[in-house]
Order: structure tokens, then C-alpha cells, then sequence
């Protein structure tokens, strides 16, 4: 085929080769502009159900309008040629950027991400499931733009769609290493959560540099198996609480949607942009001469903005916006959740490229804020209770919980919230990655030092009652965030302004546990056993 024509093209060279197909470089006769050609491979033209398939994936593609999906250019189904004209990228895959960069640092796996998510949510929002999300099928340019490409196994949701395989609607379809649960067990009965299932697999790669599965000494159906029934390791990164809730074994424990987690990644990237435009990206490096078929496109896509349009489009929004900032209001007050239910408040609290402000006293590393998380580290919820009953009935229970001292999320700021100890003995985790709940032996340490001796020293220097300030040159910061008692009926707040109550992770015995305490009348930092339903607040020292 080399050095031939394809209707209106001009073959340049073969790019690569894969299973059914082969792409070639190419120039359009009349226009000038080079293409990817991807042509189906001679012996599998005359198998209707694999060239409906490579059919069905150009006029998916085609349907794609978007700046982070590659553009389909032409279709041509002549006799023994089919084949699909698309964009041409001067860049490498995902895969082949993963092999030579090795595991990607914070700020480039977010903004990697971010065009991934917006590429499936458009597919998404079009009712296709992309179903080969992986990162071969991710392009990357010179410049940073990431595309998304081969629809060749996409599933529409659309019922009457037909749903074409090689052998047939019961075969799995999907590539192992990638693959849902649900993929495994069935192909049919799939949705867009699958396609949040295998991008979170995709992240799980992008943070450790490799897949999370070793194919050489497991075979396919070992990983299935770990697949179904065991969760994804764990990167000791950052990134678990995501990568954990979209790898979900249950569907509906999922990110609901790519945009819902496109908003907590666009977050945590606005949060820190002058860090992030700081650091030189990796991809500007030179790339690699070595290719794999995929991974030549080069982007061109331009759109006339229409004037009037823009106007009418910033009317309807200023009339828009305000009316669903009014709607939530009252959806808030009325039900004590946001519009998209608690489900909400959870993605939001969810902050992935957080960092804490830390100090070193002695041989400890201390957090120098007080803990004001809302899930734990795999990122499941934790239940806040806004009423003494629902204190009461968590406690009871022994399930975790926290508070805000008198419900007031304005005391968060500086005092963080206030947990039961259920929720400081969790296994899933209450400190982030990194840092762990002191326990009691590590208080006690703190204690022992220059700073712990002379307890004002490890005071916050303001917000403590008039002549007992505290000087905190040991940089604990100490404040006075006070605690919740448990003692029925009331469960009072007390002791803000003059008690800082931390939690340790020592258990004392089935009702109580250790907790180490600033007051404004002490000198020194000091303990107590306290009831384990109390809420406290918690301060985390490095691993």
C-alpha cells in the first residue's frame, strides 16, 4: 500500500501496525494537508461483522466535535478499501510517554487528566461508552494537548444500536489490564461508569510510572479475578482517594459523572496555577524516535465565533445563574444537602493536590493546622452531624462522624472540625497520605521537648482569653478550638478560646482514649481520658 493512493490521498509512509488495521501517513491531493489513514487490513474486509464494526467507529468519531477527541476527516468504503482520514498529531501516546518519562509528578498528572475527563465527558454527553480507555489511546502533542482516539469497541447507549464484535455480542470486550468489573462479567449491561472505572486505572499508571497488574507473571485470568474482587493497590500518593473511588467495585460508588471529577481536578489546578506554570512540562522534551501506530495526529481545529451569539449566550446566562444559585439555596436549607445530594459534598471536599503546612519539633514533624478533612483516604464519606441526635446515633453506633463546634463552618478556618475517635480509628484512614493520627507515646514525646515543657510555647500566638496568649516559637500553633462533650441530652460545645483538645490514636480501653490538651490556665500541655464519643479535634504528625 506504501507509495500508493487511497482515493483522494497520497500514502508517505506507514506509521504502524496493530491487530486489524494498519495507519500510514498521508497527503490529500487537492488540499495539501497530511492525514492518518487508518486502513483496514486486507483479510478482515470481507468479515461484514468486523468491517461494520470499523464502519460503526468512523461515523462514532465523526460525531465528535471536540478539542481533546481526534477529528475524523473522510471515510472511504470502496470495494476492498475501507478506511478513516483523520487529524494528524506530531506527538507519541500516552503509553509511550509513561515508558521512557517514568511516573508523572502532581501538577502534570492534573493537567493530563483534566483533558481526559472533558474528552469523555463529551463522549458521554453523546451516549457513547468509550470502552478502551487506556493510555495508548491517548495521543500527546508537542505542545501538551491530549487527544483521545479509536472508538473501535464503543458501545451506543442508544437501544436500537447495534453493538458490533468479532465473534459476536457475548465477548469481552475492553483490554484486560483496563477493564471494569462489570467488563469482565459481562459486556453487555455497561455504562459510562465503566469508562470512570478504567480512567482511574490510567491514574493509577500515571502515578507510579507502570501498569497496576504485571502481565508477565499473572495471566488474564488472575487479573480478572483481582479485577472482581480486590481493590486497586494503593500509590501511598495523594491521588488514592480518587483512584479508589473511581475503581470502585460498585457502580454507583463511582464518581457520577467525568465533569463531577473534572471539577475537583480544575480545583486543586486554579488553586495552585502559579506553581503549575512554573514547572517546565515534560512533554516539551524531545520525543523518542521510536513510534507505535497510534501516535501520529497533528491538531487543527478552528471555529468562527459568532458575535450575536456570544451576546445572547451571556444574557441567558445572566439571567440563568443567578436562578440556580437561588434554587440550591433553598434546596440546601430545606434538605440539609446541595443540589446533587451529599454525593456533592463529598467530591468537594475532596482536595487532591493539598499540601499542609508542617514544622519540625525535635525529631517529630508536626502538622501546624488543625484536621479539616470530610472523607477518609480511599474516599469514602464521613457522616457530619448537624444535630444532637444525629451525634448521638453515630456515637452509638461506633461509626465515624465529625462536627463543626456549635455547627457554625465558619470556625473551620482555624479550628478545623471536630471528629469522634471512631473516626480517628478508622482503618480507611483520617490523615492524609503522609501523615498518620499521633499516638499516645508521640504526644508524650512532644511534651518532653524545650517547647512541650513550656506549653504557652506551643500556643497560637492569638484567639487565646486576654494574658494567656501564646507565643508558639515552637510553631504547633496551638489554637483554642475547644471540644464536644457527651453527655446526654445536651452534648454541649465547650472550652473554645481556652482549650485546644487533640485526639490520640491510644486506646484506653472499650470506652475511653487518650487525649492531650492546651488550656488557657496551663503551662504545660497536658492529658486526659476522655470518652471516645466526644468530638476532638486532630492534629497529624508525619509518617
Amino acid at each position: 500500500m506504501i507509495n500508493q493512493r487511497i482515493k483522494d490521498y497520497q500514502i508517505i509512509s506507514k506509521i504502524g501496525e496493530g491487530g486489524m488495521a494498519t495507519v500510514y501517513l498521508a497527503e490529500h491531493l487537492l488540499l495539501g494537508s497530511q492525514v492518518a489513514i487508518k486502513v483496514l487490513n486486507q483479510e478482515f474486509v470481507r468479515n461484514t461483522n468486523i468491517r461494520n464494526r470499523f464502519l460503526a467507529e468512523a461515523r462514532n468519531m465523526a460525531k465528535m466535535k471536540h478539542p481533546n477527541i481526534v477529528r475524523v476527516t473522510d471515510l472511504i468504503d470502496a470495494g476492498d478499501v475501507v478506511a478513516i482520514a483523520m487529524e494528524y498529531i506530531e506527538g507519541e501516546t500516552l503509553k509511550d510517554y509513561l515508558n521512557h518519562q517514568g511516573n508523572l509528578n502532581d501538577f502534570e498528572i492534573a493537567e493530563l487528566l483534566v483533558q481526559m475527563l472533558d474528552a469523555l465527558d463529551y463522549v458521554h454527553q453523546n451516549r457513547l461508552v468509550h470502552r478502551d480507555v487506556k493510555p495508548s489511546n491517548f495521543i500527546l502533542s508537542k505542545d501538551g494537548v491530549l487527544k483521545l482516539l479509536d472508538f473501535g469497541i464503543a458501545k451506543n447507549l442508544d437501544a436500537a444500536s447495534l453493538d458490533y464484535t468479532s465473534t459476536g455480542t457475548t465477548q469481552q470486550m475492553g483490554t484486560i489490564m483496563y477493564m471494569s468489573p462489570e467488563q469482565v462479567k459481562s459486556t453487555k449491561d455497561v455504562t459510562h461508569a465503566t469508562d470512570i472505572y478504567s480512567l482511574g486505572v490510567v491514574l493509577w499508571e500515571m502515578v507510579k510510572g507502570h501498569a497496576p497488574y504485571d502481565s508477565n507473571s499473572s495471566g488474564n485470568f488472575d487479573i480478572q479475578s483481582r479485577i472482581v474482587h480486590e481493590r486497586m493497590p494503593l500509590t501511598n500518593s495523594k491521588w488514592d482517594p480518587i483512584i479508589q473511588k473511581a475503581t470502585s467495585k460498585i457502580e454507583l460508588e463511582r464518581f457520577e459523572s467525568c465533569k463531577a471529577l473534572g471539577v475537583i481536578i480544575k480545583k486543586g489546578l486554579t488553586k495552585n496555577n502559579s506553581s503549575i506554570h512554573n514547572r517546565k512540562p515534560k512533554y516539551n522534551q524531545e520525543i523518542p524516535e521510536k513510534k507505535i501506530f497510534e501516535n501520529k495526529y497533528q491538531t487543527s481545529n478552528s471555529t468562527n465565533n459568532n458575535k450575536f451569539g456570544e451576546i445572547f449566550l451571556s444574557l441567558i446566562l445572566i439571567l440563568l445563574v443567578p436562578a440556580i444559585f437561588i434554587v440550591a439555596y433553598y434546596r440546601w436549607n430545606e434538605n440539609g444537602i446541595s443540589i446533587d445530594g451529599q454525593e456533592k459534598i463529598k467530591h468537594e471536599n475532596i482536595d487532591i493536590l493539598a499540601t499542609f503546612p508542617e514544622k519540625k519539633i525535635g525529631n517529630q514533624i508536626w502538622m501546624t493546622e488543625n484536621l479539616d478533612i470530610a472523607q477518609f483516604q480511599n474516599g469514602d464519606p464521613i457522616y457530619e452531624c448537624r444535630s444532637v441526635d444525629e451525634w448521638l446515633n453515630a456515637c452509638e453506633k461506633k461509626e465515624p462522624a465529625w462536627c463543626y463546634y456549635n455547627n457554625d463552618p465558619s470556625h473551620a478556618e482555624i479550628y478545623g472540625k471536630l471528629y469522634n475517635w471512631y473516626a480517628v480509628n478508622d482503618p480507611r484512614g483520617l490523615a492524609p497520605i503522609g501523615w498518620h493520627i499521633p499516638t499516645h507515646d508521640e504526644f508524650m514525646e512532644l511534651e518532653t521537648t524545650q517547647f512541650g515543657k513550656e506549653g504557652k510555647k506551643l500556643k497560637s500566638s492569638s484567639e487565646w482569653y486576654a494574658d494567656q496568649n501564646g507565643d508558639e516559637p515552637g510553631g504547633f500553633n496551638g489554637f483554642p478550638g475547644g471540644c464536644r462533650e457527651y453527655k446526654y441530652p445536651n452534648l454541649k460545645y465547650k472550652g473554645m478560646f481556652e482549650l485546644g483538645c487533640f485526639w490520640s490514636s491510644t486506646s484506653v480501653d472499650n470506652k475511653s482514649s487518650w487525649c492531650h490538651f492546651l488550656a488557657v490556665n496551663l503551662e504545660s500541655m497536658d492529658r486526659v481520658r476522655i470518652d471516645k464519643k466526644c468530638g476532638m479535634s486532630v492534629r497529624c504528625i508525619k509518617d
